[in-house]
């Protein structure tokens, strides 16, 4: 298994709108590290990624019909070669484009006057000096023919001006070592071929690449869920993790809540987060053993609605939903998949405003086990959303929640949230578009009127039925906001929506 440049592209921002962008964070057994990325047009996601739970849910938003798919990969470390002078001087750094250990096999040799260099496939490319004269030149190069698909390696430059030739006295091999598959990340099979576990001490190294991933390095950072990381600067909708479950450690939907959370707030960019549970019981029994599955049903949903206890930010559960249910897919060999990555591709796949309850998520071909009616009231009321089956529409959420204590909260509903994410941005941007050539300054009426006319518009749509607009500016005039409450067609009460944008001195009048 091997994967190139064209197989994939880097995502540094998103072109499509935020609210039906979907994110897939978790680990699989190729592909890039640390980076958002997302697969060509047509690719099989087991092809490149390998059966993996990265693979799982990207096949499953695939599976939406969803176009808007960002893949986040928590394991793997890529190969590195370093290019050394006959005096041991560095300079260039090659890299592979994707992270297994596959690509320790990677073959380069330095000759005197060439660059030798073998691939995974055995196809060989030479990089001659007297065309190729500087370290530079030699770079630009590598890098043109890795993004055409002829290299699994890039190239970064350390000394960009050194002169290649005569660079070595004789023939040199070049090793690529480091490349990593991490597979220990990947959930695996019991000896009988057929449970999916995970080892106990995976899940707290994997929640800190997450935690690494959403709030960056920085430990304080991290301690305030400050959205500093590699996703944070991302503007999407939807985020789900993989095989990172809520009942195996609750701080993992916490941090995925607090991310969202203050990711709305802070940067003005809406999302929400969905986590799965694990299996509600085990897919395999020893054979001999008496199992009362009744029993272990009931031991299993005491055990995830006493889990809210633990919950501290009741704010943050608010913007995180916690899906209860397993499937499985003909092109995976994994028996279990969370029915999360489904839910998750079907809310960023409709319209932000739409209610979830009952809404057909496509692809699904089965439940691994049937919640009675009583079970999946227990669960529903406690906050959970249980995938239940459809005689209309094949499989489809019961009820639509947040992971919120409180319940009879209009903030318990997403697509409220949502709303509120989504009016806030179109606002902020639509105010940002006004401080330009054609504005030296802006007043406060045209400010309101240009807010009213959006809302005008939205209430025309059908996205809510009313709204009431208040603004409030900084002592100095440097920043505008303008608090919305909006009242949905489902609901007589109101959700509110802010959207704060700063301007230089002097622009509002």
């Amino acid at each position: 298994m091997s994967t190139r440049l064209t197989d994939f592209s880097i995502v540094s921002q998103v072109d499509s709108l935020p609210e039906n962008t979907l994110v897939i964070v978790g680990a699989a057994l190729d592909g890039p590290s640390n980076i958002p990325f997302k697969l060509a047009d047509g690719l099989d996601p087991y092809d490149y990624l390998g059966q993996s739970p990265l693979a799982d849910a990207y096949y499953a938003a695939q599976q939406m019909s969803m176009n808007n798919i960002i893949a986040y990969r928590l394991n793997g470390v890529h190969a590195t070669a370093m290019l050394v002078d006959r005096d041991g001087k560095q300079i260039l750094e090659l890299e592979s484009v994707s992270a297994s250990d596959n690509y320790n096999l990677l073959r380069a040799v330095v000759y005197p006057d060439h660059l030798y260099v073998v691939g995974t496939d055995e196809v060989a490319r030479s990089y001659f000096f007297n065309r190729y004269k500087t370290a530079r030149e030699l770079a630009y190069a590598i890098n043109r023919d890795a993004f055409y698909g002829l290299l699994e390696f890039n190239a970064r430059i350390i000394d960009e001006y050194y002169i290649l030739e005569d660079m070595v006295d004789i023939e040199t091999d070049l090793m690529f070592q480091g490349g990593l598959t991490e597979a220990e990340y990947i959930n695996h099979r019991d000896p009988l071929g057929e449970q999916v576990t995970i080892d106990a001490q995976v899940v707290p190294m994997l929640k800190e690449r997450l935690k690494t991933a959403l709030f960056g390095i920085d430990p304080d950072a991290q301690r305030e869920r400050d959205p500093g990381g590699e996703l944070g600067v991302l503007p999407f909708g939807v985020i789900t993790v993989c095989d990172l479950f809520h009942d195996d450690d609750v701080e993992v939907t916490e941090m995925l809540g607090s991310f969202c959370k203050n990711k709305t707030e802070g940067m003005g960019v809406g999302c929400m987060g969905v986590v799965g549970t694990k299996p509600i019981f085990p897919t395999v029994v020893d054979e001999g053993d008496e199992v009362d599955f009744d029993e272990d049903v009931q031991m299993r949903i005491l055990e995830l609605t006493s889990l809210t206890d633990f919950m501290a930010d009741e704010e943050s559960l608010s913007y995180v939903q916690v899906i209860v249910g397993q499937t499985e897919y003909v092109e995976s060999d994994t028996s279990s998949i969370s029915l999360a990555y489904a839910y998750a591709a079907a809310q960023a796949q409709y319209s932000y405003n739409t209610i979830m309850s009952n809404k057909r998520l496509e692809g699904v071909g089965n439940l691994k086990f049937d919640l009675s009616k009583e079970d999946v009231a227990l669960l529903t009321a406690n906050g959970y959303i249980c995938i239940v089956p459809s005689i209309r529409r094949g499989f489809v959420p019961y009820y639509s929640t947040s992971y919120s204590k409180n319940q009879d909260s209009v903030l318990s509903k997403p697509h409220h949230i949502r709303i509120s994410q989504y009016v806030s941005r179109i606002l902020t941007e639509e105010l940002d578009m006004m401080v330009g050539e054609n504005y030296t300054t802006l007043s406060i009426k045209d400010a309101i009127s240009a807010a009213e006319t959006l809302l005008n518009d939205l209430v025309v749509e059908g996205i809510f039925r009313e709204y009431s607009l208040e603004y409030s500016l900084s002592n100095n005039n440097t920043e505008m906001s303008l608090e919305v409450s909006l009242t949905p067609f489902s609901e007589i009460r109101a959700i509110a929506s802010v959207a704060t944008v700063s301007f230089p001195q002097g622009v509002i009048v």
